[in-house]
């Protein structure tokens, strides 16, 4: 028993150094509810950076879809596109928000209904190392 109490001692010390060194959190994930026979939904949530050094988010997947990419909206000769992104870059003690208009996540091909009052589980990687296991709830509006 002694042993097992050391080791995870030493593990919180080992941690430690990692968490007090600042992490992204993310607040306010949802997907917005598509319309029926759509096969895209749109992911959203609010990413803070804590660390003093920028930190790019760089994978997505959810075992809930076939496909998920990171996408950017813009406006280009007066007409809205998305352009995929490879990355999405958080400025040190900075908050990026995926939204609608700007960055998003593009949920494609469900393996399971998706509909308003459903939560479905989204990972988000980062270049540090770090990954987050959320859940979206499915809303009609926001």
């Amino acid at each position: 028993m002694r042993i097992l109490i050391r080791a995870l001692f030493l593990q919180c010390l080992l941690t430690l150094p990692a968490m007090a060194a600042g992490q992204v959190v993310a607040s306010n994930p949802w997907i917005r509810e598509a319309p029926p026979g759509v096969s895209m939904w749109a992911g959203f949530v609010s990413l803070k950076n804590t660390s003093d050094k920028p930190v790019a988010l760089v994978e997505v997947s959810s075992p809930a879809f076939r496909m998920v990419e990171m996408h950017r909206s813009v406006v280009e000769n007066g007409m809205a596109r998305m352009r995929q992104q490879t990355s999405i870059v958080i400025p040190a003690g900075q908050r990026v928000a995926l939204e609608p208009g700007g960055y998003h996540l593009m949920l494609m091909q469900a393996r399971q209904p998706i509909r308003a009052g459903v939560s479905v589980p989204i990972t988000l990687a980062f270049d540090n190392g770090q990954s987050l296991q959320l859940t979206f709830p499915v809303r009609r509006d926001h």
